[in-house]
Protein backbone atom coordinates (compact mmCIF):
# COMPACT_ATOMS: atom_id res chain seq x y z
CA UNK A 1 0.00 0.00 0.00
CA UNK A 2 2.79 2.46 0.97
CA UNK A 3 6.50 2.25 0.23
CA UNK A 4 9.26 4.69 1.14
CA UNK A 5 12.57 4.44 -0.70
CA UNK A 6 16.05 5.85 -0.05
CA UNK A 7 16.20 9.21 1.75
CA UNK A 8 12.43 9.79 1.56
CA UNK A 9 10.01 10.62 4.39
CA UNK A 10 6.58 9.02 4.70
CA UNK A 11 4.17 10.82 7.05
CA UNK A 12 0.91 9.03 7.94
CA UNK A 13 -1.47 10.71 10.39
CA UNK A 14 -4.93 9.37 11.31
CA UNK A 15 -4.79 6.90 8.42
CA UNK A 16 -6.83 3.68 8.39
CA UNK A 17 -5.72 0.67 6.32
CA UNK A 18 -8.51 -1.87 6.63
CA UNK A 19 -8.71 -5.08 4.57
CA UNK A 20 -6.56 -3.71 1.78
CA UNK A 21 -5.88 -7.25 0.54
CA UNK A 22 -9.10 -8.81 -0.77
CA UNK A 23 -7.71 -12.32 -0.26
CA UNK A 24 -5.81 -11.84 2.96
CA UNK A 25 -4.77 -15.46 3.41
CA UNK A 26 -3.62 -15.96 -0.18
CA UNK A 27 0.05 -16.49 -1.02
CA UNK A 28 0.28 -13.06 -2.65
CA UNK A 29 -1.11 -11.20 0.34
CA UNK A 30 1.12 -13.17 2.67
CA UNK A 31 4.30 -11.55 1.39
CA UNK A 32 3.18 -7.98 0.74
CA UNK A 33 3.18 -5.92 3.91
CA UNK A 34 0.98 -2.88 4.37
CA UNK A 35 3.87 -0.39 4.79
CA UNK A 36 7.48 -0.94 3.76
CA UNK A 37 10.60 1.18 3.56
CA UNK A 38 14.34 1.09 3.02
CA UNK A 39 16.84 3.70 4.23
CA UNK A 40 13.97 6.13 4.72
CA UNK A 41 11.91 7.68 7.54
CA UNK A 42 8.39 6.75 8.62
CA UNK A 43 6.29 8.91 10.95
CA UNK A 44 3.01 7.09 11.60
CA UNK A 45 0.69 8.66 14.19
CA UNK A 46 -2.84 7.88 15.35
CA UNK A 47 -3.36 5.32 12.64
CA UNK A 48 -4.88 1.86 12.35
CA UNK A 49 -3.83 -1.18 10.34
CA UNK A 50 -6.42 -3.97 10.40
CA UNK A 51 -6.37 -7.20 8.38
CA UNK A 52 -3.98 -5.58 5.96
CA UNK A 53 -1.25 -8.22 5.68
CA UNK A 54 -0.96 -11.78 6.85
CA UNK A 55 2.65 -12.88 7.07
CA UNK A 56 4.95 -10.09 5.92
CA UNK A 57 3.78 -7.79 8.66
CA UNK A 58 2.12 -4.42 9.03
CA UNK A 59 5.36 -2.39 8.87
CA UNK A 60 8.52 -3.85 7.35
CA UNK A 61 11.50 -1.46 7.52
CA UNK A 62 15.11 -1.88 6.41
CA UNK A 63 17.51 0.91 7.31
CA UNK A 64 16.50 4.39 8.45
CA UNK A 65 13.97 5.21 11.16
CA UNK A 66 10.37 4.04 11.53
CA UNK A 67 8.27 5.77 14.22
CA UNK A 68 4.93 4.14 15.01
CA UNK A 69 3.14 6.29 17.61
CA UNK A 70 -0.32 6.04 19.20
CA UNK A 71 -1.44 3.51 16.61
CA UNK A 72 -3.33 0.19 16.56
CA UNK A 73 -2.24 -2.82 14.51
CA UNK A 74 -4.53 -5.85 14.49
CA UNK A 75 -4.65 -9.09 12.50
CA UNK A 76 -1.82 -7.89 10.27
CA UNK A 77 1.20 -9.96 11.14
CA UNK A 78 3.70 -7.84 13.06
CA UNK A 79 6.61 -5.40 12.75
CA UNK A 80 10.10 -5.91 11.35
CA UNK A 81 13.29 -3.82 11.46
CA UNK A 82 16.76 -4.47 10.02
CA UNK A 83 19.88 -2.57 9.09
CA UNK A 84 20.53 -1.71 5.45
CA UNK A 85 22.95 0.82 3.97
CA UNK A 86 21.78 2.87 6.96
CA UNK A 87 21.28 1.64 10.51
CA UNK A 88 17.69 0.54 11.11
CA UNK A 89 15.72 1.76 14.15
CA UNK A 90 12.00 1.31 14.85
CA UNK A 91 10.28 3.13 17.73
CA UNK A 92 6.91 1.74 18.81
CA UNK A 93 5.37 4.14 21.33
CA UNK A 94 1.96 4.28 23.02
CA UNK A 95 0.63 1.69 20.58
CA UNK A 96 -1.32 -1.56 20.58
CA UNK A 97 -0.20 -4.51 18.43
CA UNK A 98 -2.12 -7.77 18.19
CA UNK A 99 0.04 -10.34 16.43
CA UNK A 100 -2.58 -12.46 14.73
CA UNK A 101 -2.72 -14.56 11.60
CA UNK A 102 -3.66 -18.07 10.59
CA UNK A 103 -0.18 -18.50 9.13
CA UNK A 104 2.95 -19.48 11.03
CA UNK A 105 5.23 -17.18 9.06
CA UNK A 106 8.82 -16.51 10.04
CA UNK A 107 8.03 -12.77 10.26
CA UNK A 108 4.57 -12.96 11.77
CA UNK A 109 5.85 -11.35 14.95
CA UNK A 110 7.79 -8.30 16.17
CA UNK A 111 11.36 -8.85 15.13
CA UNK A 112 14.73 -7.11 14.99
CA UNK A 113 17.45 -8.70 12.88
CA UNK A 114 20.59 -7.94 10.88
CA UNK A 115 21.54 -5.29 13.43
CA UNK A 116 18.14 -3.58 13.55
CA UNK A 117 16.89 -2.05 16.81
CA UNK A 118 13.27 -2.18 17.95
CA UNK A 119 12.37 0.07 20.90
CA UNK A 120 8.96 -0.67 22.46
CA UNK A 121 7.74 1.99 24.92
CA UNK A 122 4.40 2.29 26.75
CA UNK A 123 2.84 -0.21 24.37
CA UNK A 124 0.76 -3.39 24.55
CA UNK A 125 1.81 -6.46 22.56
CA UNK A 126 -0.73 -9.26 22.42
CA UNK A 127 -0.11 -12.67 20.85
CA UNK A 128 -3.08 -14.75 19.74
CA UNK A 129 -1.92 -18.19 20.77
CA UNK A 130 -5.14 -19.81 19.60
CA UNK A 131 -4.37 -19.40 15.91
CA UNK A 132 -0.59 -19.34 16.00
CA UNK A 133 0.34 -22.74 17.43
CA UNK A 134 -0.75 -25.15 14.72
CA UNK A 135 2.57 -27.04 14.76
CA UNK A 136 3.01 -29.86 17.26
CA UNK A 137 5.77 -30.03 19.85
CA UNK A 138 8.07 -32.33 17.85
CA UNK A 139 7.93 -30.02 14.84
CA UNK A 140 8.62 -26.91 16.93
CA UNK A 141 11.62 -28.45 18.66
CA UNK A 142 13.18 -29.36 15.30
CA UNK A 143 12.12 -26.12 13.59
CA UNK A 144 12.40 -23.47 16.33
CA UNK A 145 12.16 -20.44 14.04
CA UNK A 146 8.68 -21.46 12.92
CA UNK A 147 7.44 -21.43 16.51
CA UNK A 148 9.88 -19.85 18.97
CA UNK A 149 10.17 -16.18 19.56
CA UNK A 150 6.54 -15.25 19.15
CA UNK A 151 5.65 -12.53 19.57
CA UNK A 152 9.23 -11.21 20.00
CA UNK A 153 12.29 -12.35 18.07
CA UNK A 154 15.78 -10.84 17.99
CA UNK A 155 18.39 -12.58 15.86
CA UNK A 156 21.45 -12.00 13.71
CA UNK A 157 22.56 -9.05 15.82
CA UNK A 158 19.11 -7.49 16.24
CA UNK A 159 18.01 -5.95 19.53
CA UNK A 160 14.59 -5.43 21.13
CA UNK A 161 14.30 -3.08 24.12
CA UNK A 162 11.10 -2.97 26.18
CA UNK A 163 10.12 -0.13 28.50
CA UNK A 164 6.89 0.36 30.47
CA UNK A 165 5.17 -2.13 28.18
CA UNK A 166 3.02 -5.24 28.28
CA UNK A 167 3.65 -8.49 26.39
CA UNK A 168 0.85 -10.96 26.89
CA UNK A 169 0.08 -14.23 25.17
CA UNK A 170 -3.62 -15.00 25.03
CA UNK A 171 -4.64 -18.35 26.49
CA UNK A 172 -1.12 -19.67 26.88
CA UNK A 173 -2.28 -23.09 28.03
CA UNK A 174 -2.81 -23.84 24.32
CA UNK A 175 0.89 -23.47 23.43
CA UNK A 176 2.41 -26.91 22.77
CA UNK A 177 4.97 -28.24 25.20
CA UNK A 178 8.51 -27.48 24.09
CA UNK A 179 7.69 -24.19 22.38
CA UNK A 180 9.55 -21.20 23.77
CA UNK A 181 7.81 -17.87 23.60
CA UNK A 182 10.85 -15.58 23.59
CA UNK A 183 14.20 -16.48 22.10
CA UNK A 184 17.63 -14.96 21.65
CA UNK A 185 19.31 -18.28 20.90
CA UNK A 186 20.59 -19.35 17.50
CA UNK A 187 17.70 -19.89 15.10
CA UNK A 188 18.72 -22.10 12.22
CA UNK A 189 21.49 -20.41 10.24
CA UNK A 190 21.14 -17.08 12.05
CA UNK A 191 23.06 -15.95 15.09
CA UNK A 192 21.34 -14.75 18.22
CA UNK A 193 20.21 -11.24 19.08
CA UNK A 194 19.31 -9.51 22.33
CA UNK A 195 16.02 -8.83 24.12
CA UNK A 196 16.19 -6.44 27.06
CA UNK A 197 13.51 -5.23 29.47
CA UNK A 198 14.04 -1.91 31.23
CA UNK A 199 11.74 -0.47 33.91
CA UNK A 200 8.09 -1.41 34.46
CA UNK A 201 7.72 -4.23 31.94
CA UNK A 202 5.11 -6.99 32.39
CA UNK A 203 5.63 -10.18 30.38
CA UNK A 204 3.54 -13.31 30.57
CA UNK A 205 5.54 -16.54 30.79
CA UNK A 206 4.30 -19.56 28.89
CA UNK A 207 3.74 -22.89 30.65
CA UNK A 208 7.15 -23.91 29.29
CA UNK A 209 9.00 -21.08 31.03
CA UNK A 210 9.70 -20.15 34.60
CA UNK A 211 9.50 -16.52 35.66
CA UNK A 212 13.13 -16.79 36.78
CA UNK A 213 14.37 -17.90 33.36
CA UNK A 214 12.40 -15.14 31.67
CA UNK A 215 13.97 -12.55 33.96
CA UNK A 216 17.41 -13.89 33.08
CA UNK A 217 16.61 -13.88 29.37
CA UNK A 218 15.57 -10.22 29.45
CA UNK A 219 18.36 -9.12 31.79
CA UNK A 220 15.98 -7.75 34.42
CA UNK A 221 15.47 -9.37 37.82
CA UNK A 222 12.66 -6.86 38.50
CA UNK A 223 10.67 -7.99 35.45
CA UNK A 224 6.95 -8.24 36.27
CA UNK A 225 5.36 -11.61 35.47
CA UNK A 226 2.70 -12.19 38.14
CA UNK A 227 -0.98 -11.30 38.25
CA UNK A 228 -3.76 -11.02 35.68
CA UNK A 229 -3.01 -7.98 33.48
CA UNK A 230 -6.12 -7.90 31.28
CA UNK A 231 -9.83 -8.43 31.80
CA UNK A 232 -10.96 -11.99 31.08
CA UNK A 233 -14.48 -12.83 29.94
CA UNK A 234 -16.32 -15.95 31.13
CA UNK A 235 -17.97 -17.54 28.09
CA UNK A 236 -19.50 -20.32 30.16
CA UNK A 237 -18.84 -24.03 30.08
CA UNK A 238 -15.46 -23.56 31.70
CA UNK A 239 -14.17 -21.40 28.83
CA UNK A 240 -12.50 -18.11 29.83
CA UNK A 241 -10.76 -15.91 27.29
CA UNK A 242 -9.98 -12.33 26.34
CA UNK A 243 -12.53 -10.47 24.25
CA UNK A 244 -11.54 -9.27 20.76
CA UNK A 245 -9.79 -5.91 20.56
CA UNK A 246 -10.07 -3.31 21.79
CA UNK A 247 -12.14 -4.69 24.69
CA UNK A 248 -9.74 -7.58 25.23
CA UNK A 249 -6.82 -5.20 25.76
CA UNK A 250 -8.29 -3.24 28.68
CA UNK A 251 -6.19 -3.45 31.87
CA UNK A 252 -7.61 -5.42 34.76
CA UNK A 253 -8.66 -2.69 37.27
CA UNK A 254 -7.06 -4.70 40.07
CA UNK A 255 -4.21 -6.10 38.00
CA UNK A 256 -0.43 -5.45 37.80
CA UNK A 257 -0.58 -2.80 35.04
CA UNK A 258 -2.55 -0.13 36.88
CA UNK A 259 -0.72 3.08 37.92
CA UNK A 260 2.73 1.51 37.84
CA UNK A 261 4.52 4.51 36.32
CA UNK A 262 5.09 7.29 38.88
CA UNK A 263 5.87 10.93 38.01
CA UNK A 264 4.12 10.37 34.67
CA UNK A 265 3.63 14.11 34.25
CA UNK A 266 7.22 14.84 35.21
CA UNK A 267 10.35 12.70 35.09
CA UNK A 268 8.53 9.87 33.31
CA UNK A 269 6.59 12.03 30.88
CA UNK A 270 5.76 10.15 27.70
CA UNK A 271 7.30 11.86 24.66
CA UNK A 272 6.88 11.31 20.94
CA UNK A 273 10.08 10.13 19.21
CA UNK A 274 9.09 12.21 16.16
CA UNK A 275 9.19 15.72 17.58
CA UNK A 276 9.60 15.35 21.35
CA UNK A 277 6.04 16.50 22.05
CA UNK A 278 4.17 15.20 25.08
CA UNK A 279 1.77 12.31 24.42
CA UNK A 280 -1.27 13.25 26.49
CA UNK A 281 -3.78 10.53 25.53
CA UNK A 282 -3.61 6.77 25.22
CA UNK A 283 -4.14 4.82 22.02
CA UNK A 284 -7.94 5.07 22.39
CA UNK A 285 -7.99 8.77 23.25
CA UNK A 286 -8.28 8.52 27.04
CA UNK A 287 -6.10 10.79 29.23
CA UNK A 288 -2.67 9.19 29.40
CA UNK A 289 -2.13 9.86 33.11
CA UNK A 290 -4.33 9.63 36.19
CA UNK A 291 -3.26 11.76 39.17
CA UNK A 292 0.30 11.75 37.87
CA UNK A 293 0.36 7.98 37.36
CA UNK A 294 0.39 5.94 34.15
CA UNK A 295 -0.48 2.34 33.40
CA UNK A 296 1.94 -0.12 31.88
CA UNK A 297 1.06 -0.59 28.23
CA UNK A 298 -0.97 1.39 25.71
CA UNK A 299 -4.27 1.82 27.59
CA UNK A 300 -4.88 4.09 30.56
CA UNK A 301 -8.61 3.85 31.09
CA UNK A 302 -9.94 0.71 32.82
CA UNK A 303 -13.74 0.81 32.44
CA UNK A 304 -16.20 -1.60 33.99
CA UNK A 305 -17.18 -3.86 31.06
CA UNK A 306 -20.77 -3.34 29.92
CA UNK A 307 -22.99 -4.82 27.21
CA UNK A 308 -21.15 -5.24 23.92
CA UNK A 309 -22.42 -3.64 20.71
CA UNK A 310 -24.02 -6.13 18.36
CA UNK A 311 -20.91 -6.41 16.17
CA UNK A 312 -18.74 -6.86 19.25
CA UNK A 313 -21.03 -9.54 20.61
CA UNK A 314 -20.86 -11.40 17.30
CA UNK A 315 -17.07 -11.17 17.30
CA UNK A 316 -16.92 -12.41 20.87
CA UNK A 317 -19.14 -15.35 19.94
CA UNK A 318 -16.85 -16.22 17.05
CA UNK A 319 -13.85 -15.97 19.39
CA UNK A 320 -15.55 -18.29 21.87
CA UNK A 321 -16.40 -20.84 19.20
CA UNK A 322 -12.85 -20.82 17.88
CA UNK A 323 -11.50 -21.35 21.36
CA UNK A 324 -13.91 -24.21 21.99
CA UNK A 325 -12.87 -25.89 18.73
CA UNK A 326 -9.22 -25.56 19.68
CA UNK A 327 -9.83 -26.99 23.13
CA UNK A 328 -11.74 -29.87 21.55
CA UNK A 329 -8.88 -30.62 19.16
CA UNK A 330 -6.46 -30.57 22.03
Amino acid sequence: MFEALDNSVLNLTNVVLDRINPELDSIGAAWSGAIAGSNATLNMVGSTINRAASAAGAVVWSGGVANVVSSIITQSGGLSIADDTKAGVMNLVNSLVDVYSVQNSDIQRLQAFAGGELNITASSILQDAIDNTDHNSAYCINNPYDCAGKPLTAFNGGKITLKQSLVSLLNTDLIPEGVNSYSEAALGYASGGDIVALDSVWIQPTPNQSAASLKTLLDNLDLLTAGLPLVLEDFGGGVTAYLPLPNGAYPNPTGPLINQIAAADGANQLLSPIDGSVISVDVLGNPRTTRGLRNIGALQFAPVPGPLPLAGAAAALGWSRRLRRRLGQR
